[in-house]
């Protein structure tokens, strides 16, 4: 399943039949018992966050804490070894979860789970140099702040938006996006 995290191979925009092909192995492995130590159940969040599955992306993060985390969150490996893989593996779930890029964009939020209703990120560095801030409410983008990398130019898609932002200019530019509500 590399084709779909953490490589951009499969996505449902260029490539969706291989795209719906590995959810279908996802979900065949997951039936079949995958996903039960602390690597795998990262894996498995990560792979659950690139398919925009924000309730296997809450489910799989919270049965890495419950089933394999200690006391202070670090994460163990049967037979209680310390293994880096599942902490690791859990900040990358919760950025993929929030922000992910593959076919040239940038996607915010697309795989939030409901439980997340609202919240922010602050300095988050995507693909390109840039460091992007938000704030979203209800599921839906509210501000976006972008200071653009050595790229020039980022796509930006999300809930809220209307339709996809491209930013262009110099590196170490910045700008600020107060997203219209589509609610309104």
């Amino acid at each position: 399943l590399y084709g779909l995290y953490p490589s951009d191979l499969f996505n449902p925009e260029e490539r969706p039949d291989e795209y719906d092909a590995a959810l279908l192995a996802l979900d065949s492995r997951l039936e079949q018992g995958g996903g039960h130590t602390g690597w795998s159940r990262a894996w498995v969040a990560c792979l659950s966050a690139r398919a925009g599955r924000g309730e296997a992306v809450r489910e799989h993060l919270r049965g890495l804490v419950v089933d394999f985390a200690t006391e202070s969150l670090l994460d163990l490996h049967p037979p209680r070894i310390f293994q880096i893989d599942g902490n690791l593996g859990a900040a990358a779930c919760l950025n993929e979860a929030l922000a992910q890029y593959w076919n040239g964009c940038l996607h915010l939020l697309r795989a939030l789970p409901a439980a997340w209703p609202s919240g922010r990120v602050s300095g988050m560095h995507v693909p390109g140099g840039h460091r992007i801030s938000f704030r979203w409410q209800d599921g839906q983008l509210v501000d976006l702040h972008v200071k653009l990398g050595y790229a020039g130019a980022l796509t930006i898609a999300g809930p809220g938006l209307a339709q996809r932002k491209v930013l262009t200019g110099r590196p170490d530019e910045l700008f600020d996006l107060h997203v219209a509500r589509t609610d309104n």
